[in-house]
């Protein structure tokens, strides 16, 4: 999965729609925060991932997000809890969160609450699918570090299912998602 397929996922007509209702937001502005903003929280859940001191905790969540169903992602994003949002977007963002909305509320044309409001929404998406992505590839192989390496080159794999290789699994494939 590439940073585009999420996008399709996230800018399908009818998910849009559905967000555009719940925000009173129009459908282009929502499709270009969406645009610009996902690249912002990939990079936070790759640099969450990186340090020690909250790679466990990001694991955690990532698993816990797995578990939920997508599989209407419109349906999701109409029940989505806007606080475990608002929650998802102060970790990922950190203390870079207010200059970030604003930044993107300039180039967006809303206000700071609503950009908030919108990256709420789609946040607990993005940790699902990153969630279930990372799951898909831990459940191949024998191990964590035998996809790993089969996916992203290496040497000889780990087989331990330690947090320090699951966090360095969702590195790699927020590497590869973001193309860098």
């Amino acid at each position: 999965m590439d940073l585009s397929a999420i996008l399709a996922q996230i800018l399908a007509d009818k998910n849009v729609e559905v967000v555009s209702k719940a925000t009173g937001v129009g459908i282009e502005q929502i499709k270009d925060l969406a645009t610009q903003a996902l690249p912002i929280l990939l990079n936070g859940i790759s640099n969450l991932a990186k340090d020690s001191n909250t790679s466990g905790s990001l694991m955690k969540t990532l698993s816990e997000y797995a578990k939920f169903d997508i599989s209407d992602i419109a349906g999701f994003l109409s029940k989505v809890d806007l606080a475990e949002g608002a929650k998802i977007i102060g970790q990922l963002l950190g203390k870079d969160q207010k200059s970030i909305t604003e930044d993107l509320s300039k180039k967006i044309g809303l206000n700071s609450d609503t950009v908030t409001n919108l990256l709420s929404q789609f946040a607990p998406l993005v940790m699902t699918l990153i969630g279930q992505q990372t799951d898909k590839i831990q459940s191949v192989g024998n191990g964590i570090g035998a996809v790993a390496s089969k996916l992203f080159g290496g040497g000889a794999a780990k087989t331990d299912k330690t947090e320090a290789a699951s966090s360095e699994l969702v590195i790699k494939l927020l590497s590869q998602i973001l193309g860098g």
